[in-house]
């Protein structure tokens, strides 16, 4: 049997939050959904943003642990160039980057990443008994999974959701084994 995803879990975790200027007036509720929602003991919160005052400072007051992407990654946004259909898509894979090099910031083995904009409103859990639990919605995108399959060079695993629709892992948070992913980087 599958573990259930709002049991509790013991294993604490760190939480990893990108934003941008745009998303700071939904991000304390994002933090405060998820301290009163993650269903595992928080360790420290990771708000990665450009070099923004205000986040700096929405991150001193709250206890938050602020980090500018330039000091996470070796790239900038304006580097990237990445447009599909004519709409600049750089943020978005520099996003992508970020919620990937959480490992180098957690000091915890695992690490949920929470995009800016999702908001917990109901107990979540995500591991259980060394089982990862991952949630999944029926938002399905196809240039996501062509980004990943440019990317890791597979083509993505797709399965129904509960309404038979195709489901897709897009589903605002994505916890990670820190450790898990150190090893694939190693490879």
């Amino acid at each position: 049997m599958l573990p259930s995803p709002t049991a509790s879990s013991g294993t604490k975790i760190d939480i990893v939050i990108p934003t941008v200027r745009k998303d700071l007036e939904v991000l304390p509720y994002v933090v405060s959904g998820a301290r009163a929602n993650i269903r595992h003991p928080i360790g420290r919160v990771y708000i990665v943003a450009p070099t923004d005052p205000e986040i700096r400072a929405y991150c001193e007051r709250n206890g938050c642990t602020y980090v500018e992407e330039s000091a996470l990654l070796p790239i900038t946004k304006e580097e990237i160039g990445y447009t599909v259909n004519g709409i600049d898509r750089s943020g978005w894979l520099l996003q992508q980057f970020i919620k990937l090099s959480g490992d180098r910031l957690c000091e915890q083995e695992f690490y949920l990443v929470i995009d800016s904009d999702t908001v917990f409103i109901r107990p979540n859990c995500f591991e259980r008994g060394g089982r990862v639990i991952f949630h999944t919605c029926d938002e399905y995108h196809p240039p996501y999974f062509a980004v990943y399959e440019k990317l890791v060079g597979l083509k993505p695993a797709s399965s129904k959701s509960k309404n038979n629709i195709e489901a897709s892992s897009s589903s605002g948070s994505v916890s990670v084994r820190d450790r898990a992913l150190a090893a694939c980087a190693d490879e």
